[in-house]
């Protein structure tokens, strides 16, 4: 007997001549272990396009060889937002090349109006009209091709009302317009996969998680009422430690946890995925200061690369390169909590220097 696939069909053979079947295969799953049998790789992400200038036939950089195989080899997730002039073109032409070469595209969508509360990366679209009209192009660009995507990092847990970031109406513009977005991510159909960010298990649980009274974060239950206003119930889980240093171990502790608070407090069966880009070491803390995790967003020093993007464990869905290791977090300039004695490159722009530390882990 035997099995042949070609062009969507698959021919059966038992004994006797094949025989041409067309059928359709539900409930597929990604089981691969590694980054590049099933992720995509960027082609054109910051670290690729800096290896490529620094190699032959260009006066060549002695980092170029080593950041080339561990880091843009290996970076599987791409970012858009306002800078992509055309969206739909930008999110078809990523998928396409995805799709061609029989591997999945993860992608993160970063445009929300008031991102990251005007700090180093802030931006986005201008109004509610402007992202959602921008949002439609993302998804349009997906076409219900297979897809991951992560949704607005930071958009949640800074609509807490805490965080001093939104007015009241800017806190209800941010929930229907991440709404909007699971809304019509699910309508995507089962190939697109859709986390909606929910920030990490510092900013949730506190400093030192839940055991100092003093930084108790923004909490589970809060947590998981901002991700229901946000259209949890329509999304396939949540992405957490997305930009940040945690390790595997806490942020799939968080995830467990606020899956958990989020079935309690709303009655939807959710998982996570975890950013593992950097977390080879864990977060970092000021010496001396055990409740200094949070201040070590930016560039830290010490850091290093965590497992690439792969299938998670312990109830994590993914174990994801969601922030490009090697771009840079902000520069004191723009955010007084960047160190002035680290990186001074703008966020998002690639720093060799970054990615040589994570690399070696110094």
């Amino acid at each position: 007997s035997s099995l042949a696939s070609d062009d969507g069909h698959i021919d059966f053979q038992v004994g006797g001549q094949p025989v041409r079947t067309d059928i359709t295969l539900d409930n597929v799953s990604l089981t691969t272990s590694t980054a590049r049998e099933g992720f995509f790789v960027d082609p054109d992400s910051n670290a690729r396009r800096w290896v490529d200038a620094h190699s032959a036939p260009h006066p060549v950089d002695a980092r170029a060889a080593r950041i080339g195989s561990q880091v843009a080899d290996r970076t599987t997730v791409k970012w858009f937002g306002g800078w992509n002039k055309d969206i739909k073109t930008a999110v078809d032409d990523y998928v396409t090349r995805s799709t061609a070469a029989g591997q999945l595209p993860t992608l993160v969508a970063y445009n929300i109006p008031g991102r990251d509360c005007g700090g180093a990366s802030g931006g986005g679209a201008k109004d509610v009209d402007a992202y959602k009209a921008w949002i439609d192009g993302f998804i349009a660009g997906i076409a219900k091709r297979p897809a991951l995507v992560v949704l607005e990092p930071d958009a949640v847990a800074q609509a807490d009302v805490e965080q001093n970031c939104l007015t009241p109406q800017g806190r209800e513009a941010r929930f229907d317009m991440l709404w909007y977005a699971n809304q019509h991510l699910d309508a995507q159909g089962p190939h697109v996969k859709t986390y909606i960010d929910a920030g990490n298990a510092t900013w949730t649980l506190g400093a030192r998680r839940e055991d100092n009274p003093a930084d108790q974060g923004i909490g589970l239950s809060d947590m998981a009422d901002l991700l229901g206003r946000s259209g949890i119930y329509l999304a396939d889980g949540v992405a957490v430690n997305v930009a940040n240093y945690h390790s595997t171990d806490i942020s799939n502790d968080y995830g467990r946890r606020l899956a958990a608070r989020v079935k309690e407090r709303l009655g939807v069966d959710t998982t996570w995925v975890v950013d593992t880009s950097r977390n080879g070491n864990g977060a970092y803390r000021i010496p001396g200061n055990e409740t200094s995790g949070q201040v070590g967003f930016c560039n830290p020093p010490l850091r290093k690369l965590g497992s690439a993007s792969r299938v998670g464990e312990g109830g994590a869905a993914y174990y994801l390169w969601i922030k490009n290791p090697g771009d840079s977090d902000g520069r004191h300039l723009d955010d007084a909590r960047c160190p002035a004695d680290g990186p001074q490159y703008k966020a998002g722009d690639f720093s060799p220097e970054f990615a040589e530390r994570l690399i070696d882990g110094s």
